[in-house]
């Protein structure tokens, strides 16, 4: 079984998830220079990029918001503490759910680590960002058929970064390699909510899972419903850290384990 502190650690970062500010420190990603394609010309070049209005925002089409969650990481982040603006564009893609997963397979498969665009660069941390995000608080992307895509294109990313040797842990890019080959991991099998799901049950109903059996049961909750995710938040952030509405997943439980 996980430890406590591992445990933890890993629900302060579902926590991040869960007000839109999850990110990753890489080097790669604070890079001047944008030698991209047209498309990433484009897509990146509003140098002066505002923030739209609350109104704005929630008219926007899931391409629209997955652009303007890009400029937001190019061009205004880290936000300071007063900036809510990520949260208000994390909550678009939250509602958006399975329909921005075009939008995040289109960004991986662009990637291309030969290539010093920082807007290629950003395009693929924001695909791994807003897919895990979404596969703990909203729906797991390998029970989907859209989310499986993205899943597919995000290996393939993440492939064409052994073979530009990012995975050698002397190479400048080994720490985004490694994030990103978590989070893929991650995506397969059991995530950060199941986490929370298996510490909920055993302080909330006294079920002892062990990690094998709990990615066994992330499959069966899989199979069962896809947007289980979506059934409980975190009850409080203070510890233990368990989800507020427990029962739904103690049912299935039972059923699993009969």
């Amino acid at each position: 079984m996980k430890s406590l502190f591992i445990l933890t650690c890993l629900a302060l970062n579902l926590i991040a998830c869960e007000v839109g500010n999850l990110s990753y420190k890489s080097n790669s990603l604070t890079a001047d220079t944008d030698s991209g394609t047209s498309r990433d010309k484009t897509l990146c070049a509003q140098k002066d990029f505002k923030h739209k209005s609350a109104h704005q925002v929630t008219s926007l089409s899931p391409a629209e918001t997955m652009e303007e969650e890009l400029k937001e990481h190019l061009f205004h982040m880290p936000a300071n503490a007063e900036d809510s603006y990520e949260d208000l564009l994390v909550e678009k893609v939250r509602k958006d759910g399975i329909k921005v997963l075009p939008v995040l397979t289109d960004f991986a498969d662009r990637y291309d680590p030969k290539r010093q665009s920082r807007c290629n660069r950003m395009q693929l941390f924001v695909a791994f960002k807003t897919a895990t995000d979404l596969d703990n608080s909203v729906v797991r992307l390998r029970g989907t058929r859209e989310g499986e895509t993205t899943i597919k294109a995000l290996d393939g990313a993440l492939e064409r970064m052994r073979q530009a040797g990012f995975d050698q842990s002397g190479h400048k890019e080994f720490d985004t390699y490694s994030a990103y080959a978590g989070d893929l991991n991650w995506l397969r099998e059991s995530n950060l909510k199941d986490g929370l799901i298996q510490d909920t049950l055993r302080i909330k109903h006294s079920v002892q899972m062990s990690d094998d059996e709990l990615r066994e049961f992330s499959s069966f909750l899989v199979t069962l419903d896809p947007e289980y995710p979506s059934w409980s938040r975190i009850e409080s952030a203070t510890p233990p850290l368990v989800l507020k509405d427990s029962q739904k997943f103690y049912e299935a439980y039972t059923q699993f384990s009969k």
